[in-house]
Order: C-alpha cells, then sequence, then structure tokens
C-alpha cells in the first residue's frame, strides 16, 4: 500500500483494509476501516465512508474521513484503477481554503491499495504512479506502508 502523506505524519506501517459494502436510498455505500500502526508501535484506526454518485456506478461518490464526533471535509472519491485481482487506484479530491491567503485550491489523496502484503508487479507500479503524476501529484510525496515485520 501506498498513499500520498502528510510529511507531518508519522510513517505508518503493517496497514490493513477492511472494506464494507452497503446500500443505502439505492446508492451503494463503502466504508473503508484502517488499522495501521505507527512507527512507534502505537494501533491506529481510521474510517471513510463514501456513498455512490449514482445507483448504477458505485466507483465514484462523496465521501468523508470519520472523526470521534463530527464529519471531516467531504471530498469527491473515484476507483481510477484496478486490475480486480490485485491491486487498485483510489483517488480524492476536495476543497481546501488557505487562510493566510484568503484563496482556495484542492486537497488530494491518493492510495494504492494491494489485496496482500506481495509486491505489486513493476510494470503495473509504474503505471499506477503515472497515474498519480497525472493529477500534479510529486511522487516524493507517496509514503509506503512497510509489512516487512507484520
Amino acid at each position: 500500500m501506498a498513499y500520498k502523506g502528510d510529511p507531518a505524519l508519522p510513517e505508518r506501517k503493517c496497514a490493513k483494509i477492511k472494506v464494507e459494502i452497503g446500500r443505502k436510498d439505492n446508492r451503494t455505500t463503502i466504508v473503508y476501516k484502517f488499522h495501521y500502526q505507527l512507527s512507534t508501535g502505537e494501533d491506529k484506526t481510521a474510517e471513510f465512508f463514501t456513498q455512490a454518485l449514482r445507483p448504477t456506478d458505485p466507483s465514484t461518490g462523496f465521501g468523508v474521513f470519520v472523526k470521534t464526533n463530527y464529519w471531516e471535509s467531504l471530498v469527491k472519491t473515484g476507483i481510477v484503477a484496478t486490475d480486480y485481482e490485485s491491486f487498485a487506484l483510489v483517488m480524492a479530491c476536495g476543497p481546501l481554503f488557505d487562510m493566510d491567503r484568503r484563496s482556495f485550491g484542492r486537497q488530494i489523496y491518493a492510495n494504492i491499495l494491494a489485496r496482500s502484503t506481495e509486491a505489486i508487479h513493476p510494470t503495473a507500479m509504474t503505471a499506477l504512479k503515472n497515474m498519480i503524476s497525472s493529477y500534479d501529484i510529486n511522487l516524493d510525496s507517496l509514503k509506503y506502508v512497510d509489512h516487512s515485520s507484520c
């Protein structure tokens, strides 16, 4: 797994994602439950809830990160690429307001998800990185999740 990370956040390792798919108001809902460890060994969890934009297309929707007692800012989500067997590239984008400049920009997230701890084939990984960079994401901002001691 690789993700576009915030440089201020600690490294993550041993990440696992549980995906729960359901229906609400005739639309597909997907809840991603992330479990991971920080480099300090502390276990963490995060939850991301999405609902499909159209009943016939569950691959694109709106999503929010669940916080303790509120929902974080709304983002548009999409499964950008998958081979249905070993990987998926999931991206999310939403508005961001810069208070100092008093201007709007965007926050963008990219996750390369793997179905196992085995490395994704180098050709596929190159294609996924090219897709990510086509969204003006600096590949140096990607962080890789270490699974070597899980």
